[in-house]
C-alpha cells in the first residue's frame, strides 16, 4: 500500500496540464543574432543534471522524496567578446535515473526518505510514461538560457523552455559554485530552484493537500564544454 501511494504521489508531482491544440515552435538554432564570441559544445559524457522533488503535507511519511539524475545533456554555450552568455540545451528525457543507489549514498538527507528497487523503477517507468513527461513522443526538452545579469556567485537567467512541446519562459536565479574557464574548456557548475509551474507542470496533492508534492524542484546542473574551432 504505501509502495503504490509513494510511487502515485511522486510520479504525478510532475504532472502537467492538458497540452494546447499547438504546440510551440523549436527552439532557434546556432548561436544568438550578431553573435561575436567563443563556442562551446557541452561534453555530454562529463557533464550532469540532478533534480530533487520533495513530499510535505501532514501524511508527508506515506511518500517519498526523488533524486533524477541524468548524463543526458549536448548543445552549446555563447560566450560573447561583449560579456554576454547563452547557452542551447537539449535533454534526453529517456536518459533520467530514478534514485540511483550511489547518489543516495553521497546524499545522506535524501536517502532516508528515497524510493529503492521496485518502487524506484516503477517510479522510473511511470515518468517517462504519457502521463507524465511522455518520452515516446517527446524525447527531448530543449532550453535557450540567457544571462541577465551577474553579481558575485549569483547570477539571473531568462530561460526559454520546451517541454513536451509546450513553450514556457521564466526568469530564475542561481548560485555559481564553479567556474573555470581556461580559454579552451569551460566547466560550470549551477544551483537553483525551479517551479513546477514554470515548466508548464503541476504539483500533485491527495487527500485535500494532506500529501503532496511540494512546489519547488531543487536542481544542480554541471555543464563541461570544450571550444569550437572557428
Amino acid at each position: 500500500m504505501r509502495r503504490g501511494l509513494a510511487a502515485a504521489l511522486l510520479l504525478a508531482g510532475c504532472a502537467a496540464p492538458p497540452a494546447p491544440e499547438r504546440p510551440a515552435p523549436p527552439l532557434a538554432e546556432g548561436p544568438p543574432a550578431g553573435f561575436a564570441g567563443r563556442v562551446l559544445a557541452i561534453d555530454p559524457a562529463r557533464s550532469v543534471l540532478i533534480a530533487g522533488v520533495r513530499r510535505e503535507g501532514t501524511l508527508a511519511a506515506l511518500g517519498h522524496d526523488h533524486l533524477l539524475r541524468c548524463r543526458c545533456l549536448s548543445g552549446r554555450i555563447y560566450r560573447g567578446d561583449d560579456g554576454t552568455a547563452s547557452a542551447r540545451l537539449a535533454i534526453e528525457v529517456g536518459a533520467f535515473e530514478v534514485d540511483p543507489p550511489d547518489l543516495l549514498a553521497a546524499r545522506p538527507d535524501w536517502a532516508a526518505h528515497a524510493a529503492r528497487g521496485e518502487a524506484a523503477a516503477a517510479t522510473r517507468e511511470n515518468l517517462l510514461g504519457p502521463a507524465l513527461l511522455d518520452a515516446a513522443r517527446h524525447p527531448r526538452i530543449t532550453l535557450q538560457v540567457a544571462l541577465v545579469e551577474a553579481t558575485g556567485p549569483q547570477a539571473r537567467l531568462e530561460v526559454d523552455a520546451r517541454v513536451k512541446g509546450r513553450a514556457q519562459r521564466f526568469t530564475t536565479a542561481v548560485d555559481i559554485e564553479r567556474l573555470e574557464d581556461d580559454g579552451e574548456g569551460l566547466v560550470l557548475r549551477l544551483r537553483g530552484t525551479v517551479r513546477h509551474g514554470e515548466l508548464g507542470l503541476t504539483p500533485f496533492s491527495v487527500m485535500g493537500g494532506a500529501l503532496r508534492v511540494a512546489d519547488p524542484i531543487e536542481v544542480e546542473i554541471e555543464l563541461v564544454s570544450r571550444a569550437v574551432p572557428r
